[in-house]
């Protein structure tokens, strides 16, 4: 599922001046040494420990602990530089990563074809501060934890009558066609129109989903979607409306659901922004991952 995704950032190869990175252990606190002085002319990666989980391909959420260190110097950059964490699970950064966001040190690029559960070390050059000034690296350690899906990813599944049909463009961003001339029906109905091959969300689960919600009370109309920012944090079952809960629950990672709400599992007879009471509600939600 992740594999087939294409790369959206370019990987970074190996190299003697990443080999030359002592880290002992390949889990917990690193213990990391090199020679004071280490430059390279070009950014470069060396894995440490290699993981099982999903591969990295770019442009997407991703939850890692990182550990910085100043090449020349060999000190660790100071905790204020937000590159600094504590191994141990209590701050790991979950941050989108995509291509172009660093010129110098990208994340990106240091972790593409890298799979979850690796441990890896890297050395990136830095432009001289002044004119004047001597060459500069940044030395990483990262062990990535956890990466999510940036969209659905899985096998089409043919419509269902009377439920409105999903569509993406190239980014991999749903739309949706309604039935012409037909009224909102009125129970619940849902049609999975991606089936990813990830793990089945339970209810408890913590996930991360990207969704659109429209009103289909008269002339359907969309209301608001994630797309565009990052993805949401659901739990399973709290926090949201038991539509939304009953759409992604028994589902799998990868998956997209167009999900049919009616009041009665919705907002009832309450009005939420620009939705009228008794509204009867459509999700197009991609189940981007659990954490």
């Amino acid at each position: 599922m992740f594999d087939s995704l294409p790369r959206q950032c370019t990987a970074i190869s190996d190299g003697t001046e990443a080999k030359s990175i002592d880290v002992t252990g390949s889990t917990g606190t690193p213990a990391v040494s090199f020679k004071a002085g280490l430059v390279s002319k070009a950014p470069q990666v060396h894995v440490l420990k290699v993981g099982d989980g999903p591969t990295f391909t770019g442009n997407q959420l991703a939850t890692f602990e990182i550990e910085a260190l100043d090449g020349p110097s060999a000190k660790p950059f100071p905790d204020s530089t937000g590159l600094v964490t504590k191994f141990d699970g209590t701050n790991p950064i979950t941050t989108l990563l995509a291509n172009g966001q660093d010129s110098q040190v990208s994340l990106c690029n240091a972790l593409t074809g890298v799979r979850v559960g690796s441990r890896i070390a890297a050395v990136f050059p830095l432009k001289p501060a002044t004119s004047g000034g001597k060459e500069t690296s940044a030395v990483l350690v990262v062990d990535l934890l956890n990466v999510f899906l940036p969209h659905a990813a899985g096998q089409a599944q043919p419509a269902v009558s009377g439920i409105p049909v999903a569509a993406r463009v190239a980014s991999g961003e749903p739309g949706l066609t309604f039935p012409s001339n037909q009224s909102a029906p009125k129970d619940y109905q849902e049609y999975v129109s991606v089936k990813g091959a990830g793990e089945v969300v339970q209810k408890g689960d913590n996930v991360k989903v990207h969704y659109k919600l429209y009103d289909w009370t008269t002339n359907p109309v969309k209301v608001e979607a994630s797309w565009g920012s990052d993805p949401i944090d659901v739990k399973v079952g709290t926090g949201t409306i038991e539509g939304f809960a009953k759409a992604i629950e028994g589902k799998t990672v990868g998956s997209q659901v167009v999900a049919v709400i009616p009041p009665s599992l919705g907002y009832k007879d309450e009005a939420k922004g620009t939705l009228a009471p008794n509204s009867t509600l459509v999700f197009v939600i991609d189940i981007l991952g659990k954490y």
